[in-house]
């Protein structure tokens, strides 16, 4: 018990609130010098305190409420957008997919990588990739890890051959004879 007679309460993070403000002034009118009386400029001036640390309190609250909704609007926004790229790249993967598709039958050129027997990519003294020209008649289409690989057949010395070519690696495109 403090000297008012009231049971003291502690906040569990030691801060003093405006409760505890008043109280603290209260019992400091209750038990001043009747010969020394608060001056009014002290009084004043505590109460200017207590006002500008009330004023900061609420700010701080305000700031802690937009910030979670902040929060919360970029979470939602963060998973809208993820969503939406999920779907425009499945998008560009299912036209990906069609576009290949209307390549089957017709005959095509393309510049490829160049591959040895085992199927490796050829490389030149520099370590750059060797190109080689391709002309054949799209067979078929794979899809390997979402991305359309045309399967092109075409001949090497009399030899039927196939191989898969990439859209990007077409350079003519020609109806089938």
């Amino acid at each position: 018990m403090d000297p008012t007679g009231t049971t003291a309460t502690k906040k569990s993070n030691s801060e003093l609130g405006k409760d505890d403000f008043l109280k603290l002034l209260v019992t400091q009118l209750r038990f001043q010098d009747p010969m020394q009386p608060m001056e009014d400029k002290e009084f004043i001036g505590q109460m200017a305190q207590f006002s500008s640390l009330e004023q900061m309190k609420n700010i701080s609250d305000g700031f802690e409420k937009f910030q979670t909704t902040q929060e919360n609007v970029m979470g939602g926004l963060t998973k809208a957008l993820g969503s939406f790229l999920a779907v425009q790249q499945q998008m560009q993967g299912d036209n990906m997919i069609v576009s290949a598709v209307s390549f089957v039958g017709k005959q095509l050129e393309a510049q490829v990588a160049k591959l040895d027997d085992k199927g490796n990519v050829v490389k030149d003294q520099d370590g750059d990739i060797v190109t080689e020209n391709v002309a054949g008649q799209v067979t078929g289409v794979t899809i390997k890890n979402g991305v359309a690989a045309l399967q092109v057949q075409y001949d090497v010395d009399g030899q039927k051959k196939t191989r898969e070519v990439l859209l990007n690696e077409i350079t003519k495109v020609a109806q089938a004879s």
